[in-house]
């Protein structure tokens, strides 16, 4: 009887255990590990810091939680891949995956707090992470988007930090800027939205029905921008540009 209980034990666990793996999402798998180590870095060294800055509070190393990474799916495909973006009157937009980065990130924050002794300079906040991005470029013009994850501070400079998810888009052939900033996982943060983050659990985009989409309010934009929408399972779905055009990702 012992024997049966002991083996009927170590078949729940094994049974247990193909199936935790079995959940890991593939995402995880391609992306694989940060291209180089936070050692020597350096990003918090005096050396380093901008001249309006006369010191940082140095905040350690915070990386990306794992299921923070499993929303860049998009990450998977190759170098040279092709998306299609698909307008309502059928014409169509391509862009190619030109680069992928998984790479150690500096971020210097600006706490606009005047220094001691000097009032021309300020105390900066000094994160030393890690980034996971993406780049697109479109065929026949100057469009290109870069879709980055990283952590970030809060700006209350607390200690508290969360993963943020952004968009860069370039406006014209010279100019660049960033409206898409969401938080894709709160980690310690008191509040899980941007100031201008969207979310819709149902939407509809040139005839097609989306679930559980990411997008972001263009009420009061600082520049000219586009308008994204974006999913954790297929990452970016869609935009309407400058023209407020919609584009839909094509299967």
């Amino acid at each position: 009887m012992k024997t049966k209980l002991f083996l009927f034990a170590v078949l729940t666990a094994s049974l247990f255990a193909c199936r935790k793996e079995n959940l890991r999402n593939p995402v995880l798998d391609c992306i694989g590990d940060v291209e180089s180590t936070f050692i020597s870095t350096g990003f918090c060294d005096p050396d380093n810091i901008p001249y309006f800055l006369c010191e940082v509070e140095d905040f350690g190393e915070i990386v990306l939680a794992e299921e923070s990474k499993t929303f860049l799916p998009q990450y998977c495909e190759d170098i040279g891949s092709v998306l299609i973006f698909e307008n309502a009157t059928g014409e169509e937009i391509t862009y190619r995956i030109s680069s992928k980065d998984y790479t150690p990130l500096g971020i210097i924050y600006n706490k606009f707090e005047s220094c001691p002794g000097d009032t021309t300079k300020f105390i900066g906040a000094c994160l030393s992470t890690e980034a996971l991005s993406i780049t697109l470029d479109a065929d026949d013009s100057w469009s290109q988007f870069i879709i980055r994850l990283n952590p970030q501070l809060d700006r209350s400079f607390d200690g508290s930090y969360g993963d943020f998810l952004s968009i860069n888009n370039r406006i014209d052939s010279t100019a660049w800027g960033t409206t898409f900033e969401v938080i894709i996982n709160q980690r310690n943060l008191d509040r899980a939205e941007t100031a201008n983050q969207e979310f819709y659990p149902n939407i509809q985009l040139n005839e097609e029905i989306y679930q559980n989409v990411y997008s972001h309010d263009l009420i009061h934009p600082l520049w000219e921008s586009y308008k994204f929408y974006y999913t954790k399972n297929e990452g970016l779905i869609g935009f309407e540009d400058l023209d407020d055009v919609l584009w839909t990702l094509k299967e």
